[in-house]
């Protein structure tokens, strides 16, 4: 395992040595919906729509596993911090524990609402065989799902982004393998896509376990732990606002789905490929962002909350270039990408597509000040102020925008982009005030 040392030498270039790996992660968990999107997008406009129709409900699942995640990170990095590796290894344990039960609950709770769910969101007719088919079996992905996710947290709390890396990629690649077979060799469409997707997860389980489990790793599992009450409080306090956060916010973006489908199934397409593309873009920026919990919370572990700030501070400043140059970038590339995805796509889709990517790419600094701030109060322990941050960002602001623009101008489906990036604005300025005032610097203590 090769470790970052986060907690001396030269910042700027310890946050790029961290950041790479997880750039090159990113691109790799990326690949998942979009080689899914690739291949569908093959049979028609329509079946990328039942995959962008369904997708934000699996997201509300996949919340859970990121708020274990970013619980994993703050306590098992402050603990690596501060020199702790035998309790570190037992709070990962635990983690590992929790992941089993959630990933469990989810599969069947998802499985079983599959019907009502996508009555709620007034499927069309022909979107609602495919939406179906394909979110009925995604109900089977999050055992995979919640041990990658978790093996990444672990290892990246320790500075070691390289292992969830090497792990993830395997997982795309064999993703990349089977969506063909499945979808077109074996003809199963969509339905394909579903089971080459939980497949290359499933797959890669063993080897996590084992690597989790290796004693000559100064943070390991063992499954002799017995799960500590006290811990569990620790780690619910630490995680559930996280979790219950990211999963309000999916809940908003299905909410979105319901206005957007409003338009017709093209509508929900085009969102679809021009959010897949805004994902794609955004990768540099998500990877700096998501180093900057580990600075914090080993740093702020090791007392040294001067290094923390400054984590802080040079990670907005790279990830705001970025985002003026991707904007410049993603624009210049627009049409053609969305090609590459939907050869034969509509001249209406290309247009919805085109005008979402603009927003999203204009609002990428907005998402970069967001989610950095995010970060600082996750690595530190007060996700508390995040999940107040996620609720303000989709349900305080974009929401009611939504509602407001629709009654109060012509805007039409422009209006829910015009309301994502006021929404991001107003909630950048409101979190960047919290970060002057609140003493985030005190770590939650444990018990």
């Amino acid at each position: 395992m090769n470790e970052v040392n986060v907690l001396k030498g030269n910042l700027f270039l310890s946050i790029f040595k961290l950041a790479i790996p997880l750039m090159i992660l990113n691109i790799f968990n990326s690949l998942y919906s979009l080689v899914d999107t690739f291949f569908v997008g093959q049979i028609g406009e329509l079946a990328v729509g039942a995959i962008s129709l369904t997708s934000p409900i699996v997201w509300c699942a996949i919340s859970i596993a990121n708020g274990l995640a970013t619980g994993a990170m703050a306590i098992v990095s402050k603990n690596y911090g501060a020199g702790d590796y035998q309790r570190a290894s037992r709070f990962a344990s635990e983690f590992i524990y929790f992941s089993i039960f959630f990933s469990l609950l989810l599969t069947g709770i998802i499985f079983c609402l599959c019907n009502p769910i996508l009555n709620y969101l007034h499927t069309p007719t022909e979107l609602y065989t495919q939406a179906y088919d394909y979110l009925k079996i995604m109900s089977f992905d999050y055992l995979g799902l919640f041990f990658i996710t978790i093996y990444m947290a672990i290892r990246q709390a320790c500075g070691d982004s390289k292992s969830g890396m090497i792990v993830s990629a395997c997982a795309s690649i064999l993703n990349i393998i089977l969506d063909p077979i499945f979808i077109f060799v074996l003809g199963l469409g969509v339905q394909g896509a579903g089971i080459a997707t939980v497949l290359s997860k499933l797959i890669v389980v063993p080897y996590i376990l084992y690597s989790l489990c290796d004693t000559k790793q100064k943070v390991h599992i063992s499954f002799s732990t017995h799960i500590q009450y006290l811990d569990c409080i620790y780690i619910m306090q630490v995680s559930i606002p996280c979790a219950f956060g990211q999963f309000l916010e999916s809940l908003g973006f299905v909410l979105m789905n319901k206005f957007i489908v409003g338009y017709g199934a093209i509508a929900i397409s085009a969102y679809g490929v021009g959010q897949k593309l805004t994902d794609l873009f955004n990768i540099p920026i998500m990877a700096f962002c998501n180093t900057l919990p580990t600075f914090i919370g080993q740093n702020l572990g090791a007392e040294n909350s001067k290094r923390a700030r400054d984590s802080y501070k040079l990670t907005m400043l790279i990830t705001v270039v970025l985002g003026v140059i991707l904007f410049v970038v993603g624009m210049a590339l627009a049409d053609y990408m969305i090609l590459i995805f939907i050869p034969n796509a509509s001249s209406q889709l290309i247009e919805i597509a085109k005008t979402l990517l603009f927003f999203t790419l204009l609002t990428g600094p907005l998402c970069s000040w967001y989610f950095n701030l995010c970060s600082v109060f996750n690595g530190s322990g007060h996700t508390t102020i995040s999940f107040g941050l996620g609720i303000l960002r989709l349900w305080g602001t974009r929401i009611p925008l939504i509602y407001l623009f629709s009654y109060i101008t012509n805007w039409q489906i422009n209006g829910i982009w015009m309301a994502m990036l006021v929404s991001n604005l107003i909630t950048s300025i409101i979190a960047q005030i919290i970060y002057q005032v609140y003493p985030w610097t005190k770590m939650k203590k444990s018990f």
